[in-house]
């Protein structure tokens, strides 16, 4: 377990401890088992020089004559400054003896010191994780995406969508994954960084998409570029039962096929074809609802020519 910093601050220092059986399961070089920092960050140089880096406590010495001796090798002979180091860290740990026991995570604050996972968590939630304030027509928006004809993978990744949490080219470089330079350019029209609101919205192929869906349903509306604004023209005032079911399942559809041409010209270097990604939208959507017996009494032509009225004959 790597109990580290968080947001830049290490809560957890002195707070939690390891305690030493058999030493197994603990690092003997990066693990924190001694003090609250690990003997690589206390003996830097030591540590360069081990031949022991990656070894567990207990493979850092032997039993002898039933006691435990230490036995921390180099990879080559020590200078006479490294073996004052040296004396200073055999002083730390000759008087440690392991024991036939497990090791085991344990936390000053708490009776006994018996670690687990429920403490842990309820410690960073009060230390660490700040309360969730969304905005109320947020909540209203990602309560109306359940409501949907959708497969479950379907929702959920819509709502990694409205949530902006899709592991899209600028999430990860801010994670760190990948640079932010000229590979985070969207693939489908490389005239931005790919986030969201570009993929889904702003992009060229996305808002020629959107205008093709819009003329299909006959709104004669301008198209949103934002993505949350695109999912209310689906959802805000179009009443609710099939009616908003039918509606956000062309919604769904729509995001999952631009996912899917980003990820085929990424993956498999298939340029997207526009008709060819229409067709699969208009026949998925419409086979969404026959599963769900809402267009039992639509035509596939019919839901291609006059979508508004199939959904209207399902209320």
């Amino acid at each position: 377990m790597n109990i580290g910093v968080v947001n830049g601050i290490d809560h957890l220092v002195g707070s939690f401890f390891k305690k030493i059986g058999n030493g197994g399961t603990t690092r003997f070089w990066h693990d924190s088992w001694l003090g609250p920092q690990s003997l690589k960050e206390v003996f830097p140089h030591l540590f360069l020089i081990s031949v022991q880096k990656e070894c567990s406590v207990q493979e850092v010495g032997r039993w002898n004559s039933g006691r435990w001796e230490w036995v921390v090798r180099w990879r080559r002979n020590l200078f006479v400054w490294e073996e004052e180091l040296h004396q200073s860290l055999m002083e730390l740990l000759t008087p440690i003896q392991l024991a036939n026991v497990e090791d085991e995570w344990r936390c000053h604050y708490t009776n006994g010191g018996t670690f687990s996972v429920s403490l842990l968590y309820k410690y960073l939630s009060g230390k660490i994780i700040t309360p969730i304030s969304l905005d109320p027509e947020l909540v209203r928006d990602l309560g109306f995406l359940w409501e949907s004809l959708a497969p479950s993978k379907v929702i959920v990744f819509s709502w990694q969508l409205l949530r902006r949490r899709l592991p899209i080219r600028v999430n990860l470089a801010k994670r760190g994954i990948v640079e932010y330079d000229s590979t985070s350019f969207c693939v489908l029209c490389p005239m931005n960084h790919e986030c969201e609101s570009h993929l889904f919205g702003w992009c060229a192929f996305a808002s020629t998409l959107w205008g093709k869906i819009f003329k299909w349903f006959d709104w004669d509306v301008a198209v949103p570029r934002d993505p949350l604004e695109i999912f209310r023209r689906f959802s805000v005032g179009v009443g609710g039962g099939k009616r908003l079911k039918g509606l956000l399942a062309v919604w769904h559809v729509v995001v999952w096929a631009i996912w899917k041409a980003r990820n085929d010209l990424i993956f498999n270097a298939q340029v997207p074809v526009m008709e060819d990604v229409l067709s699969r939208i208009t026949y998925t959507s419409w086979k969404w609802l026959v599963d769900k017996k809402m267009g039992s009494g639509c035509s596939l032509y019919e839901w291609m020519t006059y979508p508004m009225d199939c959904i209207r004959r399902c209320v």
